[in-house]
């Protein structure tokens, strides 16, 4: 969008259940005379984790059970963190695609979301103009997005963006945080008209922007974007007030300090084509 640099909580324990015989500590199957013998001495109740296997924690923290079988090991843990299923931005409830989960806003205003979007073979094209964004009709405050974007063959590469935890009136551009995804600046986060986030001094600027408000930049440590033409992967993972990009699976920035707000997930048309596919969202609990 702006080119100034260029260079589910678990509120209480669960278990874990085995189906099938059960085994002796030295592999084969428990005989019925066994029971007694290998019975180990029940544990107090809140006793902590031996390192041999995981005590169930009240309190509803990550804990680890670990079930011995003939050759075989099984950790599993649960814990603060856990993500749930990844959702298909794309996909509408009756499994088709389309674009019944997003509405838009462009000024000067159209009168339908296929004037300036389109979507064909499961690529979402966007011409450009007029400028805004398509946005989802879901909010979300924690999440890992994951996307992939490209300049059409042919076209020059310009500017675009992924907004996310939009809050305030509609308008170009909304209170929200910026993935930029501008031609050289792809992986730089951007608040806008006042979101907050902080990162190195070395890499953070702050302006006072006279139509946009003010405007809080971090930029990305390296290059990783692909030639144009070419399918790009961001994934962008918000996680309370922190916040991480990685572009083709490289880490490219982080911010902290991020405002924790509930928004949609908004596309930017900034005046370019660029095509969207594979826009994949998983909710953080």
């Amino acid at each position: 969008m702006f080119g100034f640099y260029r260079p589910a909580v678990v509120r209480r324990a669960m278990g874990a259940y085995i189906v099938g015989k059960r085994c002796r500590p030295g592999g084969g199957l428990m005989r019925s005379g066994d029971r007694a013998r290998f019975r180990r001495p029940a544990r107090k109740q809140n006793q902590a984790n031996d390192g041999r296997g995981g005590a169930m924690n009240r309190s509803g923290s990550l804990f680890s059970v670990r079930v011995f079988l003939p050759s075989l090991a099984v950790a599993v843990s649960v814990g603060p963190g856990t993500v749930g299923a990844a959702d298909d931005l794309l996909a509408t409830a009756a499994g088709q695609v389309g674009l019944a989960r997003w509405t838009c806003y462009h000024a000067p205003a159209v009168e339908s979301v296929g004037q300036v979007w389109k979507l064909e073979g499961g690529v979402l094209t966007c011409r450009g103009l007029p400028k805004g964004y398509l946005s989802t009709k879901e909010t979300y405050t924690d999440f890992v997005l994951k996307l992939q974007w490209r300049w059409p063959p042919g076209s020059r590469p310009g500017h675009g963006g992924v907004l996310f935890r939009m809050t305030g009136e509609h308008k170009i551009w909304p209170r929200s945080l910026e993935a930029q995804l501008n031609a050289g600046s792809e992986g730089d986060l951007i608040g806008l008209a006042g979101y907050r986030l902080s990162g190195p001094p070395e890499r953070m600027k702050v302006i006072e922007h006279k139509q946009f408000g003010r405007l809080t930049f971090v930029r990305k440590t390296t290059a990783a974007a692909k030639p144009p033409g070419q399918w790009n992967e961001i994934t962008i993972e918000a996680r309370g007030g922190r916040v991480s990009v990685w572009l083709n699976s490289r880490k490219v920035n982080e911010a902290t300090d991020c405002d924790v707000i509930a928004g949609p997930i908004l596309l930017t048309a900034e005046g370019e084509p660029i095509q969207f596919r594979k826009i994949e969202l998983t909710p953080l609990r």
